[in-house]
């Protein structure tokens, strides 16, 4: 059997051949290797030269009570035998010398499971080597961050593995403690990938049959084809992750598509819809800049470099999470340009409140009110809307049944039906020839109503926008504190350099 303690280790671990599949960082702890990696990082390859810095020949168990000859073929070294405990207090070196001599080599993955307590994938252990050769990997201590920082080729080295496995339950097992999935499997069980693809062009048909331009539905298929473009770099994907990126896409796409249809909409609004071009013209602005950040993004992530320059690690760490700092900045602003429309929405409804109470307040009291029929403006008499002044024209026309008022775009997107009354008979808007409607006390207590439940639902979604402001704010505020730290600890080092 192979020794591998009977060579020296002058080695350094080398750099990945190919980049690290991950275009995301998160700006958090998550983002970084878990505990057990760090704990085992104290001894990595480099740190041992075969000279003044050995290994001992066998490693014990926990307790030091045992020594395994690794190299012995003994009964207690096998996997069905060893614990797993000792096995996961060892050094990488010990563990990578008992993958040589016990493991298994299946379709270029060498592996060992360790069986002790049982042979499936929740009560095992299954470790299998990198491939770079210089790690070895524990697959039920593996995170979704972990998998991510994985090179390419281990990554397709642990996804050959899963779909090797003969026992479904068991890749189903990893993958649900995981948080991903492989993107395929020998036995065609796994088809993340083509999902999570079939979601992405299904919406890049969506955006491709909507009123935008060519040029503005790019803005949004230009972040799915880059979304594609990362799929295409990793052996797993997560499912939820993928989704929660197409669902974010989708709906500041359908915000535009519904301010684009209403900047030629008739009465949507009261101002001639000059606030809703003002907010189309803001949705764009931002999604211009949201797509050109990702695709700086993802240039830094592919090659690690700006303007044809390498970066070193923590400037392209600060340039990273700066450009998401300026993403969430984009958003946030985009999401405060929707709370102001709807603000702006309510207080056209505010405007038509008014004038139903006003209506409402001119009837006489007691049971000779009830009796009574008055117009919008207060009134017995035959009147037209030319009573009315502009203003109040205006707004007539906008929650009139017969006026052919459009619906703001955040009725649109709250799908809150625009409540209308009969108040000026006739479709032709004319101030001479609209007859103002008479109906009762009762009829426009009923019409105020309506409109106050209407004000409730759309003030709903202020708390929600609010919320999502206030977390984008403290993303972008985190991001921005995490590129200040990276090049603070670059010139700490730097200095300490210097000094020697």
């Amino acid at each position: 059997m192979t020794n591998v303690f009977q060579q020296s280790f002058n080695v350094v671990i080398p750099a990945d051949a190919d980049p690290i599949p991950t275009t995301v960082i998160t700006g958090s702890s998550a983002g970084n290797p878990s505990q057990i990696n760090i704990d085992r990082n104290f001894a990595r390859w480099p740190r041992i030269d075969g000279v003044n810095e050995t290994l001992p020949a066998s490693p014990t168990s926990v307790d030091g009570t045992i020594t395994y000859d690794l190299s012995s073929g003994a009964a207690n070294i096998q996997p069905n035998t060893l614990p797993t405990d000792d096995f996961l207090s060892w050094h990488v070196g010990h563990q990578l010398e008992y993958l040589a001599n016990e493991g298994t080599t299946t379709n270029g993955v060498t592996f060992v499971r360790l069986t002790q307590n049982g042979n499936t994938t929740q009560t095992r252990l299954d470790a299998i080597v990198n491939a770079e050769g210089t790690d070895v990997i524990i697959l039920q201590q593996l995170t979704k961050n972990d998998i991510a920082q994985l090179s390419s080729a281990t990554q397709a080295l642990l996804a050959q593995y899963l779909a090797d496995l003969s026992v479904a339950s068991n890749r189903t097992f990893l993958e649900s403690a995981w948080g991903v999935q492989a993107k395929t499997s020998a036995d065609g069980a796994s088809t993340a990938g083509a999902e999570a693809l079939a979601d992405i062009n299904a919406l890049k048909t969506l955006i491709g049959s909507s009123n935008l331009t060519a040029s503005e539905q790019a803005l949004f298929t230009g972040q799915l084809d880059n979304m594609i473009t990362r799929l295409g770099t990793t052996a797993f994907v997560s499912r939820v992750e993928i989704g929660a990126q197409v669902q974010a896409i989708q709906e500041r796409f359908e915000r535009a598509n519904a301010f684009k249809a209403g900047l030629t909409a008739a009465n949507a609004s009261l101002d001639n819809n000059v606030t809703i071009t003002n907010g189309f013209n803001n949705f764009i602005t931002q999604e211009t800049r949201i797509l050109a950040l990702d695709n700086q993004r993802l240039q830094l992530s592919q090659f690690g470099s700006l303007g044809g320059r390498a970066l070193d690690a923590p400037s392209l760490i600060a340039l990273l999470q700066l450009y998401y700092n300026l993403d969430k900045e984009a958003k946030v602003a985009a999401e405060t340009e929707e709370v102001q429309q709807q603000n702006a929405l309510l207080r056209d409804y505010a405007q038509m409140q008014n004038l139903v109470n006003d209506a409402l307040q001119s009837f006489s009291t007691g049971e000779n009110g009830s009796k009574e029929d008055r117009n919008i403006n207060g009134s017995q008499d035959a009147q037209t809307l030319a009573v009315l002044s502009a203003t109040e024209r205006t707004i007539v026309r906008m929650f009139d049944q017969g006026l052919a008022a459009s619906n703001h775009p955040i009725e649109v997107l709250r799908n809150i039906p625009r409540q209308t009354e009969d108040i000026a008979a006739g479709v032709i808007i004319d101030s001479n020839v609209n007859i103002l409607v008479e109906k009762s006390q009762n009829s426009w207590n009923i019409f105020a109503t309506q409109l106050s439940d209407t004000v409730t639902l759309i003030n709903q979604q202020s708390q929600i926008l609010t919320n999502e402001i206030s977390s984008l704010n403290r993303e972008r505020n985190r991001h921005f504190d995490l590129a200040n730290n990276a090049l603070r600890r670059l010139n700490e080092t730097l200095n300490t350099i210097a000094r020697i």
